[in-house]
């Protein structure tokens, strides 16, 4: 799900403006170009049930932190991952997606190792996606 994810945000228009193709998984590379993306997950993972079990949903919580130069930067970034990602129900790779909610975003920083004293604003993300599960077909337990 994670590559699925990641492959979700560089999809989108608004993200990928200011981006390319910098989503990475967490820790982002050393050497990595900003402003980028990474994505940290499942933090939470569960499994939706009723009378019969598992109900063929996953649910689960991911970080996506928003990485700039300047705070405006990361802002726009936070903004852009918000609008796309906030209430997407449909595909994402194999995966079909249930629901996704925007959970609330905090702010973060710190500064770079590289001894530049150079200072990378963050906007730290969390997302909620439910999504079907890989091999639970609920039509056969319903049959029954």
């Amino acid at each position: 799900m994670k590559e699925a994810l990641k492959n979700f945000l560089k999809s989108l228009q608004l993200v990928f403006d200011l981006v390319s193709d910098r989503v990475y998984s967490t820790p982002a590379p050393a050497k990595a170009g900003y402003p980028l993306l990474s994505v940290q997950g499942p933090l939470s993972t569960d499994s939706e049930y009723d009378l019969q079990g598992i109900d063929g949903v996953a649910r689960e919580e991911w970080q996506i932190d928003c990485w700039a130069l300047t705070d405006t930067e990361s802002v726009a970034l936070r903004e852009a991952v918000r609008r796309g990602i906030s209430g997407y129900v449909g595909k994402m790779d194999s995966f079909t997606i249930l629901s996704s909610l925007y959970m609330g975003c905090a702010e973060g920083g710190e500064y770079k190792e590289d001894n530049s004293g150079r200072y990378l604003y963050r906007q730290i993300i969390r997302v909620r996606i439910s999504r079907t599960e890989a091999g639970i077909d609920r039509t056969k337990v319903e049959e029954e």
